[in-house]
């Protein structure tokens, strides 16, 4: 988690592997993976290796990619179209052709907290936790109860910038503003954050 069905429900990051992991600790919590906002896609088979499945979805989607990439060049105008060529990136682990589509599709059609999710996905691929929560941050402005850019800006703030506090009080907003917010995996923020209890003091390593 083609992703850009509007109705189509959050999916896990394909890139980060595992799930997403919620658990109250003795000395605080942790956030696995990333999250997107618009698209889901079913996992690799069990019993397909790693590298076999990576190879299966790169010949999957490389005529798509071609497909969406003569679609811009054809009508370079449609915003959609751009996003839609920068999901396909993103289902391939191409973040910087990725977050390219992404910021035409944004030239077009500025603020749409879908795209601008997707995209802090992609910088945080890139190495670039800061800009990362900058997309996350223009989501939230559009979108101040977009749940998925909420837990993808506290999980940079918790792995890659170090700020358990800051990313607590992340979720803290998200629960004052929406109370009722169902988080990915189904759980109620409030539940959660009656579990952590506090502000976290340690982490455990993130693997990605």
């Amino acid at each position: 988690m083609a992703r850009k069905k509007k109705s189509s429900p959050p999916r896990l990051d394909p890139v980060v592997a595992g799930i997403f992991l919620l658990a109250a600790m003795a000395v605080g919590f942790y956030l696995g993976t990333l999250y997107q906002g618009s698209r889901q896609t079913a996992a690799p088979s069990p019993s397909a290796s790693a590298p076999q499945a990576a190879q299966n979805q790169e010949s999957d989607l490389a005529p798509r990619i071609a497909a969406a990439e003569a679609k811009t060049k054809t009508d370079p105008k449609n915003a959609e179209a751009w996003s839609d060529l920068g999901n396909l990136y993103f289902d391939a682990d191409q973040p910087a052709k990725a977050v390219a589509a992404y910021e035409k599709s944004l030239e077009l059609k500025p603020g749409n907290p879908d795209v601008l999710t997707d995209m802090g996905v992609m910088y945080r691929h890139l190495n670039l936790p800061l800009r990362a929560v900058e997309s996350f941050d223009a989501a939230l402005a559009k979108n101040p109860v977009h749940v998925i850019a909420v837990f993808n800006k506290a999980i940079v703030l918790l792995h890659d910038l170090d700020k358990p506090d800051e990313a607590l009080k992340t979720l803290q907003a998200l629960k004052a503003k929406k109370p009722d917010a169902i988080l990915p995996g189904g759980r109620k923020i409030d539940d959660l954050l009656q579990e952590f209890g506090g502000a976290p003091k340690t982490m455990p390593a993130f693997n990605r």
